[in-house]
């Protein structure tokens, strides 16, 4: 279980994280300003119109969550910003953004066609991540053996229990319980 938070118990909010709060609040504003109009409008406005400003919504809220949740896009190991977290994020958006798009003015679900490529760059970006989160953590622990290391600078090798301390011999017949089955 991470022990990370998303929110910090400050006062004070960054710059950058009030930037990005203003930038969801704007998508929001956005994202219900179209469902408003498309509801007033009875279906009849522009389509082509409307989902390009709902897309942009859609975009600017996810964008926002990235400044006002930059813990999101940092790696766990060393703290610094994940380049790679940040390109997942990206095609993510703008796979969101495409979705958007296209679905708003597709009548059903038959009409609506994605190129299949979008399947593997997902795929690709998706697989990049998981290679690079293994190889980060890779040298945290170890689940081929019984010893696990530590991220310090020594990485000594740390055995979970020591086998001198046991001073009780094994049992030399089966236990009762395990007799019954």
């Amino acid at each position: 279980m991470s022990n990370r938070k998303i929110l910090h118990q400050q006062q004070d909010f960054s710059i950058g994280q009030i930037f990005g709060a203003v930038i969801v609040a704007l998508g929001i504003i956005t994202i219900l300003g179209c469902g408003i109009y498309e509801i007033w409008e009875n279906g009849c406005a522009d389509q082509k119109a409307v989902s390009s400003v709902m897309s942009i919504g859609f975009l600017l809220a996810m964008l926002g969550m990235a400044f006002f949740f930059p813990d999101l896009l940092k790696s766990k190991r060393d703290g610094t910003t994940s380049s790679m977290r940040m390109a997942v994020f990206m095609i993510v958006a703008v796979f969101v953004f495409l979705v958007v798009k296209i679905s708003w003015t597709c009548p059903s679900l038959k009409d609506f066609q994605l190129d299949s490529t979008w399947a593997y760059v997902i795929a690709a970006a998706l697989g990049a991540k998981t290679v690079q989160s293994f190889s980060e953590n890779r040298n945290i622990t170890s689940t081929s053996s019984n010893i696990a290391t530590t991220n310090n600078d020594s990485n000594k090798d740390i055995p979970l229990h020591d086998l001198t301390t046991i001073d009780a011999p094994p049992p030399t017949t089966i236990p009762a319980h395990i007799l019954k089955k």
